[in-house]
């Protein structure tokens, strides 16, 4: 039987990631996929560089807790860009997204309350990816923000066979307490030094969890910066709901190079 966790509604709040609607960048091919998991039907979205031959590494992208949207597929055309097979999980299911902070949580506390059944939700995602003709299946990373930067960790700390996983202000608390396995991947964090939601107490927590392991466990700590401080609305999701989060451009180009660099070294 699936083990059973509830966490409070301040713990979920570290999984936001503000996320609203912005222009598509023009891909050719976008590939809007329905796959499935436990009789739960989810709806991702591919996107690739067809004129790069041969099998490429795969990266799957961990939405926050606002839903696949357009946030975790531009991330996604990112990817594409440096040359990867650019995967966008749906964690939630029918493509389902949140229009509120409060609808978020809900939906996040949903996925959560269940961890195992929440890993077997990125498994089948992963088992796409990894069968995927352009897809190399033996170098496979995940990234993930908020609510998918627990679950990057959630699926690491299960023993899915990720070269590595990258979470930006991911709730690492509720990672602490993800379903164990064998660790296989590489993990680095992208922390905000200020971020209220996740506190430094959070990050020596998963180190505390991960000790005794073989986990190669990487923390980048950026000064100043607050939760979501990869999302350009951030500040605009902070003063519609006054959310301790924001936007730090500085920081957001920094981090994803420090992905960058660390995707290199996983993947290569």
């Amino acid at each position: 039987m699936a083990r059973k966790t509830a966490w409070p509604a301040l713990a979920l709040l570290a999984s936001l990631l503000a996320a609203c609607p912005r222009p598509a960048e023009k891909w050719d091919p976008e590939e809007r996929v329905t796959y499935g998991s436990g009789g739960e039907t989810l709806r991702g979205f591919l996107v690739r560089d067809e004129t790069l031959p041969g099998r490429r590494p795969g990266v799957l992208v961990a939405h926050d807790w606002w839903g696949q949207d357009e946030y975790a597929r531009r991330r996604a055309r990112m990817l594409a860009d440096l040359g990867y097979v650019a995967f966008a999980l749906d964690l939630f299911g029918e493509g389902r997204q949140a229009g509120s902070p409060d609808e978020a949580m809900k939906m996040a506390s949903e996925v959560l309350a269940d961890p195992v059944a929440a890993v077997a939700r990125f498994r089948a995602g992963y088992e796409w990816l990894r069968a995927h003709e352009a897809c190399d299946p033996a170098r496979i990373a995940a990234i993930g923000y908020g609510f998918g930067g627990t679950m990057v960790i959630h699926a690491a700390r299960a023993g899915l066979p990720l070269s590595g996983v990258v979470s930006f202000h991911g709730n690492l608390r509720l990672a602490a307490g993800a379903p164990e396995g064998p660790v296989t991947a590489k993990i680095l964090v992208c922390h905000g030094v200020s971020d209220m939601f996740v506190p430094v107490e959070e990050v020596e927590g998963l180190r505390t969890a991960l000790a005794g392991t073989a986990a190669d466990l990487r923390v980048i700590e950026y000064p100043g910066a607050q939760h979501s401080f990869t999302v350009p609305e951030a500040n605009v999701i902070a003063k519609k709901w006054r959310l301790p989060v924001a936007y730090f451009p500085s920081m957001d180009r920094k981090s994803w190079q420090d992905m960058k660099d660390f995707l290199a070294e996983v993947l290569r």
